[in-house]
């Protein structure tokens, strides 16, 4: 580890970072202690004991790190609690959704609520409810009164799991409002307008250089905007294990690196071509929005040429801990983050198990030719980084995909052809707009091509699992190809081959997921409801009423999940559940039926307690 202090330094780093949650230290003596902790560290250095200096250096950073998360992070109670209303003020950072009556976006900012003290730099989701010609930009600063939610898990199969989603974001609370609550403030900042007025003028080009189908395909890669991805597109990618190549990410910026590379190649003057190199790519990444993948591939490529500038032997590992660093110094809330996560993990998938993989499938092809060489490296490629990132999707999303192994080895190109000729479209239509159309063209058939190949593997649902046995069918898959990259032999190949087919077919086929016998509760933010099986065919649902005299709010995911419902008996309580009710009739037959006062008193204490649930022998009454 001699060779690697960036990754002793990244190590120790964290460490400082989990530690110092746990220190209840005044800004001032963290102060006070960090500026000793530096003279002791140079003191080190200038002795040459170096050893104890990095120790040092990584603790009190990661401690003095700890204290910003301290700050920002805010540990709710695992229930679900009614929405409150709160002001909030925020800079938009991003936007997430965009259609004709409302916007999703990602704010940075405040949040003022009676009953919690003041928060400040804190991520929320604000969904805001407007009209076709209200717009909110990248940018912006918005002011307003919403009601607020803290994340809730997930409870029902159909629905997001926000607590996931905003512990590997970093995202505090989710907030609804409507556009007369909203106050817009133009950025005052000279550079952040001009970002925002390239990216309004790069999306209309963008809309009318594409069609309504593909121009959401060309916004995500040119601009980091998904806000106008289809739904259907989204689940193909997303099933197919292949939603990364709609995010900007390291591929997507390694093409770029390549392509300023090339237009840089008459420059001879090694340090101006870093420094034209960092000043293009830094500015593609702002205009993107600093997302964390494109943040960890532009600090490795700046490095790396950095590294070839001063005639030094670049060594990925320190690169790739010195880039994700200087992220967590820039964000000390990044080690939540899910893509800056898995971002690392496919890089770090690539250096270690590409070679292995590699020599795995050249021993069992050992014929060389151009074509056999470069569909080797894409499998391995592939394989190597879905291998390391699949159980971080597990994980976070509830989500497998067995198939995305085969689906990236031929929708990776496409996308990146797509990508390629979107942005020749885009450069061009300042200067031709019918020159521009050629590109635009076939930009739109490779991403055709892309979605008819996804919407193909996306039919074979036994290759796609989402249950909490995702993530332990992940971990068992990349333990298997480990065993397989060791084989010494094709013939021990082979063998280890039908053993791991074998355990992955038993593994996959046996259901982790044990059904529940009796009732299933459900905490809403209305009500509670309770769904207890009558019969192979029926189900029984009791909603109660959480606080009485509440003014109804549609509860759309719970009315997805009846409605999925071949058959079933509704008992409710209150008027939100009647409300509920009423909609569920408009759209179903459903038997509605008064409980007598026991019956009710039981279900209500199960509702309460959570307990061990009583036999459907005792409901049948």
């Amino acid at each position: 580890m001699s060779d690697y202090p960036a990754v002793k330094l990244l190590i120790l780093t964290l460490v400082g970072l989990f530690f110092g949650q746990f220190l209840d230290l005044s800004s001032s003596s963290l102060f006070v202690a960090s500026i000793i902790a530096i003279i002791f560290s140079l003191l080190l250095i200038i002795i040459k004991i170096k050893g104890i200096s990095l120790i040092v250096s990584g603790l009190v950073i990661g401690i003095i790190l700890s204290l910003s998360i301290n700050r920002q992070k805010i540990d709710f109670p695992n229930v679900v609690l009614q929405s409150f209303e709160a002001n909030i003020s925020g800079k938009v950072e991003k936007i997430i959704r965009e259609s004709s009556n409302k916007i999703r976006c990602q704010i940075k900012g405040k949040c003022d609520a009676k009953d919690l003290s003041e928060i400040d730099d804190t991520r929320i989701i604000l969904t805001i409810f407007k009209n076709k010609d209200n717009a909110v930009e990248f940018g912006d600063i918005i002011h307003c009164r919403a009601h607020c939610n803290i994340p809730k898990s997930k409870q029902l199969p159909n629905e997001f799991d926000e607590k996931e989603y905003a512990s590997s974001n970093g995202i505090t609370f989710f907030a609804e409002t409507s556009w007369k609550n909203v106050s817009i403030e133009k950025p005052r900042s000279k550079l952040t307008r001009f970002i925002s007025s390239v990216r309004k003028s790069v999306k209309e080009h963008i809309f009318a250089l594409f069609d309504e189908e593909n121009r959401g395909m060309a916004l995500a890669l040119v601009a980091g905007d998904k806000s106008h991805l289809n739904y259907e597109t989204k689940k193909n990618f997303v099933d197919t294990g292949t939603a990364h190549v709609l995010a900007l990410s390291g591929l997507h910026v390694g093409i770029i690196s390549i392509g300023i590379a090339v237009l840089l190649g008459w420059v001879y003057n090694r340090k101006l071509k870093l420094l034209i190199f960092v000043v293009v790519i830094s500015g593609f990444i702002i205009f993107t929005g600093a997302q964390p993948s494109t943040l960890r591939a532009g600090l490795m490529a700046s490095l790396f040429l950095l590294s070839l500038t001063f005639e030094r032997r670049p060594k990925p590992f320190n690169i790739i801990a010195l880039a994700a660093l200087l992220i967590i110094v820039f964000d000390p809330m990044m080690p939540y983050s899910a893509g800056l996560q898995m971002s690392v993990a496919s890089i770090c998938g690539i250096i270690i198990l590409f070679p292995l993989i590699q020599k795995m499938l050249f021993r069992l092809f050992p014929k060389r030719s151009n074509l056999l060489e470069y569909s080797i490296n894409s499998i391995a490629v592939s394989v190597a980084a879905s291998a390391i990132v699949s159980p971080l999707v597990a994980y976070y999303f509830g989500h497998y995909s067995m198939i995305g192994f085969f689906a990236n080895i031929i929708i990776i190109p496409l996308m990146s052809m797509g990508m390629v000729f979107s942005m020749l479209s885009l450069l061009f239509s300042y200067l031709s707009f019918d020159l521009a159309l050629i590109f635009t063209n076939s930009a739109e058939y490779f991403f055709f091509m892309a979605n008819s190949i996804n919407g193909f593997f996306a039919e074979f649902s036994i290759g796609i699992l989402k249950s909490n046995m995702a993530f332990f069918v992940s971990i068992f898959t990349l333990l298997l190809l480990l065993y397989l990259s060791f084989s010494k032999s094709n013939r021990q190949l082979v063998s280890r081959a039908f053993i791991s087919l074998a355990a992955f077919i038993l593994i996959t086929s046996y259901n982790l997921e044990q059904e529940e016998n009796g009732i299933k509760i459900f905490p809403r933010e209305q009500f509670v409801a309770a769904e207890i099986p009558l019969t192979p065919s029926s189900t029984f649902f009791y909603l109660s009423e959480r606080m009485p005299g509440q003014y109804p709010v549609r509860d759309y995911q719970f009315e997805l999940y009846l409605q999925e419902k071949d058959s079933f008996i509704l008992g409710i309580n209150g008027n939100s559940t009647i409300n509920l009710a009423d909609n569920i009739l408009n759209l179903k037959d459903v038997e509605i039926r008064s409980l007598s006062n026991e019956m009710q008193e039981k279900i209500e204490k199960e509702m309460l307690s959570k307990v061990k649930l009583y036999k459907l022998n005792k409901i049948n009454e």
